[in-house]
């Protein structure tokens, strides 16, 4: 059945509200776009925007905006062209400095001051982002984000334009991916499958997908990066799918050269189903993210060991001395 496969039928308005009193939620992404024949020329936009730690819900500012990353990508073309800018966070709330530079630290490690390459007019970043977006004035196209951070962003949009107005809807890049496989097969994925996908770390250490700065410094948080990724994973899910040619736009050389592009129709029926391992590259050369707990673990065990060794050794020279004592 369809639930065995983690496949539900979408249904329509009327028949999923019957009877609950509650009004029809219209889908995150207009349908008469997805439905239409070019789908594969439609041009979406995935944003995020990096701060240094969250401050406190009693805080009037609850993040410090520090680098934006934005890409324009659609099915057809791949990624077809990227905005990137760092940002000054402006003065940090008294008390809060080590707080904000110690998230930075493990994260991201964007000085929280004196950073050369920083834009301190926040006005200025937004505008060349409406640029970006929308090069001629009209309808404002949907700009995408994870879940996860969509919060977080959309507070970081509200506040650099304070000055202005945020032109700008951030809808979920998950109800994306699902709707892109309706499309396709009448049938959603499972949800917990898609955020899983969007998570993927296997093109962590890819080229030209982090920007220059992170790249040369070797950082693996980059808020372009986590917009590109999200276009990797697209491209790398739904390829045999819409029967698209993978280019370099597309995924970066060394994933498409070795055709590890995933077969959609294995990915849509997962719930409970046992896939092959070799379909999913759930190997440990194809998964920083797998490699690194593992040498987490090989030092831990070597620590352990260490340990052991030097408590033995402790005990023997406390029996010495008891020994010795006796004596």
């Amino acid at each position: 059945s369809m639930a065995e496969w983690g496949l539900e039928p979408r249904l329509s308005e009327s028949q999923s509200h019957a009877g609950t009193g509650t009004q029809p939620v219209h889908h995150v992404v207009d349908s008469t776009i997805l439905e239409c024949l070019f789908v594969l020329e439609t041009s979406f936009y995935f944003l995020n925007i990096f701060s240094h730690g969250v401050l406190p819900p009693h805080c009037n500012q609850r993040f410090l905006p520090c680098e934006i990353g934005c890409i324009k990508y659609s099915l057809k073309d791949g990624i077809i062209a990227d905005f990137h800018h760092f940002i000054d966070p402006g003065e940090v709330p008294r008390g809060f400095r080590f707080h904000c530079q110690a998230a930075g630290d493990i994260t991201h490690k964007i000085p929280i001051s004196g950073f050369e390459l920083a834009t301190a007019n926040h006005s200025v970043v937004l505008r060349e982002l409406y640029t970006f977006i929308q090069p001629h004035w009209g309808t404002w196209p949907p700009v995408y984000c994870k879940s996860d951070d969509h919060f977080r962003v959309n507070w970081c949009l509200n506040h650099m334009a304070r000055e202005a107005v945020n032109h700008l809807v951030l809808l979920s890049a998950e109800d994306l991916v699902v709707d892109l496989y309706y499309q396709k097969l009448q049938k959603e994925p499972s949800k917990t499958w898609v955020c899983n996908t969007l998570d993927a770390s296997m093109w962590d250490y890819s080229v030209n997908t982090r920007c220059r700065w992170h790249e040369e410094n070797d950082v693996l948080f980059c808020a372009l990066a986590t917009c590109k990724k999200i276009a990797y994973c697209i491209s790398n899910s739904l390829a045999n799918m819409y029967e698209i040619q993978l280019t370099s736009s597309h995924l970066p050389l060394r994933e498409k050269d070795s055709q590890s592009t995933i077969n959609p129709k294995m990915i849509v029926l997962d719930a409970g189903q046992p896939v092959s391992v070799n379909v999913l590259n759930w190997h440990i050369g194809k998964c920083p993210l797998i490699t690194k707990y593992f040498l987490l673990l090989g030092s831990l065990s070597n620590l352990v060991i260490e340990l052991l060794n030097e408590l033995t050794n402790l005990f023997k020279a406390c029996m010495c001395l008891v020994l010795n004592y006796r004596s």
